[in-house]
């Protein structure tokens, strides 16, 4: 994702908030998108996000961030916000850009990939939900389909994202 995206990411990350109940009266403040948007793309700053396309325009979105953990030496993945737009759900977008925050982790040396917070959300089908837990089973022994063992992180399938998702450029 570069800044120009802006114009294309904005209704996609307007769809994942309204998902949530923020719209209307309830919306995020502007300042708070403002911000988001310029964070991916400050280096000192340790969020990031991804885009999924499909023939030239960006049909997902996922951001994610590496934090200190008071319960592991290294630093943990957080997969924070996960869209994709309702004319490409069950085509394996979502799966796409999980696998891609996946390989971003294991190649920052992340011992933890922390999905669990939205797993249990309301956005979630039970097909998505067993999706994840293939994946994270296929990566290693996950407990409670959340969370990894740092050999999970060695597992070379998950080293690269796939082909149609695109990183934050910094």
């Amino acid at each position: 994702i570069q800044p120009e995206d802006y114009a294309a990411w904005r209704p996609l990350w307007d769809g994942y908030n309204a998902f949530y109940g923020r719209h209307g009266a309830t919306a995020l403040p502007e300042h708070i998108t403002e911000v988001t948007w310029q964070r991916f793309f400050d280096p000192a700053e340790p969020v990031f996000a991804l885009v999924a396309e499909s023939h030239g325009q960006l049909v997902g979105l996922s951001h994610y961030l590496f934090h200190r953990s008071t319960t592991r030496l290294h630093d943990v993945c957080y997969l924070q916000d996960l869209f994709t737009a309702p004319s490409h759900r069950g085509r394996g977008v979502g799966r796409q850009l999980i696998e891609a925050v996946y390989a971003a982790a294991r190649a920052a040396g992340c011992a933890f990939f922390d999905a669990y917070a939205w797993m249990g959300g309301r956005g979630l089908s039970m097909r998505m939900a067993a999706s994840i837990c293939s994946f994270q089973s296929r990566a290693a022994e996950w407990v409670d389909c959340a969370a990894a063992p740092e050999a999970a992180m060695n597992d070379p399938a998950m080293a690269k994202p796939p082909s149609n998702v695109r990183a934050c450029i910094r």
